[in-house]
């Protein structure tokens, strides 16, 4: 732990990269709870699915051309760019009543958010040198960015507390601004990797020769569509179906995510030191399904009970992302963009799959008892799991 310390103390490249992910990750959950509340004022519930889907697709498909991109015009401008129009894409949902624009407007949002990301993820691992280090780094990386998305629903207990979403919309917008000066600044100094253009068909047979690494991006499409779930439907279902005003939903949401800042730092150096990645795995996958099963029993509108219970399900979360992200980033390096594209890509993927199955569910459960599908999504892990060679 003190030897990696000492490395990020020393490392100007990385300081930069972990205090921009903190800024991208507050404008991200700014926003991330709020979408679909925001598009119910202007779409049906349906629609809103249908509208997810849509953007998803696109960005799934900006995850097929990214190396490509990346290669053409450098990771250092690319970032740029979409950091850019992902603030354009906020401001203008932030001032406009037309549907036909809000729509654009999200679909715009939509592509680029998760395409920053993908970005970031390539210059942390072009700039991370030594693989022994990359469990204990990405926990650091991801708990400086979880204090952000802690930050973040404490701040829509001020900003949306009138149910106007304008200025959460303009303060994502801002979060962008140090983000980008840091990148403008000191990220073209990190240099760039070595990227091929994406090939389908070679990256569908490195996957299958790579068992291992394919076995863990399924797990972390299952996360994701856990992730999917919760962001798009959770946020409704407490607002309007148990009743919990935003003044409080802001406090549960803001508590349900200290776990990825409590138990991330921990379980990557519990990955990098003493236990391998499976064990951390497959105990978070039964921490999110047991208590995610838990959640159609619960009928209070007390804010400090669903507190706790979704503070439980993101103790597994957590947990499986940072050994997930640890599992994979030892398989590859900076210069394997194509598979960290298609490790990213499962966030489209889940994004795209998640609206279609509540759709289709929604005929013969209600909201509350569609939570059963999501634990049985989850026990899906556990198989991939149990083939998995672990590194330790």
């Amino acid at each position: 732990m003190h030897e990696t310390l000492t490395h990020i103390r020393h490392s100007h490249k990385i300081i930069p990269l972990f205090i921009a992910n903190f800024f991208i990750a507050l404008h991200y959950i700014l926003v991330i709870y709020i979408n679909s509340s925001f598009l119910k004022e202007f779409l049906s519930a349906r629609s809103i699915s249908a509208l997810y889907t849509c953007g998803a697709i696109l960005s799934f498909i900006l995850f097929i051309f990214a190396p490509k991109l990346v290669k053409k015009v450098s990771n250092f401008k690319f970032l740029i760019s979409i950091f850019a129009i992902e603030a354009f894409a906020l401001l203008t949902m932030a001032f406009t009543s037309s549907v036909l624009i809000v729509v654009l407007g999200f679909l715009l949002y939509f592509i680029t958010v998760y395409a920053i990301f993908y970005s970031m993820d390539v210059f942390l691992e072009t700039a991370i040198k030594k693989e022994h280090h990359t469990g204990i780094l990405r926990a650091v990386y991801l708990t400086i960015a979880n204090l952000g998305i802690i930050l973040g629903p404490s701040l829509l207990t001020f900003l949306a507390h009138d149910g106007d979403y304008t200025r959460v919309y303009i303060a994502a917008a801002l979060s962008l601004l140090p983000a980008g000066l840091l990148a403008y600044t000191y990220f073209e100094k990190i240099g760039e990797p070595k990227i091929s253009h994406f090939n389908l068909r070679q990256t569908i047979s490195d996957l299958r020769k790579r068992k291992n690494v394919r076995r863990i991006i399924f797990v972390n499409f299952i996360l994701q569509f856990f992730f999917a779930w919760m962001v798009i439907y959770t946020p409704i279902y407490l607002h309007e179906n148990i009743g919990i005003p935003w003044k409080e939903l802001g406090f549960v949401l803001s508590f349900m995510l200290l776990p990825f800042v409590l138990f991330q730092l921990p379980a990557g150096e519990l990955a990098d030191r003493f236990w391998g990645e499976k064990e951390l795995l497959v105990g978070g996958v039964v921490i999110m399904l047991l208590s995610t099963a838990f959640i159609p029993f619960l009928t209070t509108s007390l804010a400090i009970i669903w507190a706790i219970t979704l503070f439980i399900t993101r103790i597994g979360a957590s947990i499986v992302e940072i050994s997930s992200d640890t599992y994979f980033f030892r398989q590859v390096t900076g210069d394997d963009a194509n598979l960290i594209s298609a490790y990213r890509a499962v966030i489209p993927l889940a994004l795209i799959l998640a609206p279609i199955v509540f759709s289709l569910t929604s005929y013969f459960l209600n909201l509350r008892n569609s939570y059963f599908i999501l634990a049985l999504a989850i026990s899906i892990a556990l198989v991939p799991l149990i083939r998995i060679r672990d590194t330790k």
